[in-house]
């Protein structure tokens, strides 16, 4: 009976060890390991939202940039359009202020050919004139 006493002795003695470990022990533990879960549920909720935020961040900030980018070659394309018509216009002036100048140069030249003219035929006439005289 000795034994028999004994092991209910230490059955008794392991279940009343394992009711206080498990009061000081395994349940704060639990609740330790509960708390930190929760926490770090949290904080990968958070990070979670904060990668969103980032993503949603980065995909306006990517559509303002082509945003951005398509208008900057849209004003480049309208200023190049524009230049080319200026520049077009600038030579169609200058061809007209050309052609203007030339055919005031012409009629000026054929005026001065007409005056000289007028004068070479009144020249010859004296000329005539006078060879005339001598010749009789």
């Amino acid at each position: 009976m000795g034994i028999t006493n004994w092991i209910i002795a230490q059955g008794i003695a392991f279940l009343l060890l394992m009711v206080i470990l498990n009061k000081i022990l395994y349940k704060p533990l639990l609740t330790h390991i509960r708390r930190r879960d929760a926490d770090i549920d949290a904080k990968h909720d958070k990070a979670s939202l904060l990668a969103q935020k980032v993503s949603d961040f980065n995909n306006r900030y990517n559509n303002r940039l082509n945003e951005s980018e398509n208008n900057a070659k849209a004003l480049y394309e309208k200023a190049l359009y524009e230049a080319r018509n200026q520049a077009e216009k600038i030579k169609e002036e200058a061809k007209q202020k050309a052609e203007s100048i030339l055919k005031e140069k012409r009629e000026r030249l054929w005026k001065d050919v007409e005056n000289e003219k007028g004068y070479i035929e009144s020249e010859a006439s004296l000329l005539v004139g006078q060879i005339i005289t001598l010749i009789k």
